[in-house]
């Protein structure tokens, strides 16, 4: 993660973020480690960009997976 001034922009991510109603493909512009933008804006000389193009971008998720075993029903441990 960017320290200091670093900037960096996640382009083209499918955004999902309930909480402000997100939900769509968009850049999310980073800096000094934070969000500081989710949308489309000028980006300033010397961010780094990353293409997040067919990647969803869900707040909150640190890893989308399930272990499933037990008595659920389709899972054989």
């Amino acid at each position: 993660m960017p320290t200091g001034d670093d900037r960096l922009v996640l382009r083209g991510a499918h955004v999902i973020d309930p909480a402000q109603s997100i939900d769509r493909v968009c850049d999310i512009h980073v800096a000094d480690g934070k969000i500081e933008y989710i949308g489309e804006r000028d980006i300033q000389p010397g961010t780094e960009i990353f293409d997040y193009t067919g990647h969803y971008l869900p707040a909150g998720w640190v890893d989308i997976h399930v272990h499933a075993s037990g008595s659920l029903g389709f899972s054989r441990p």
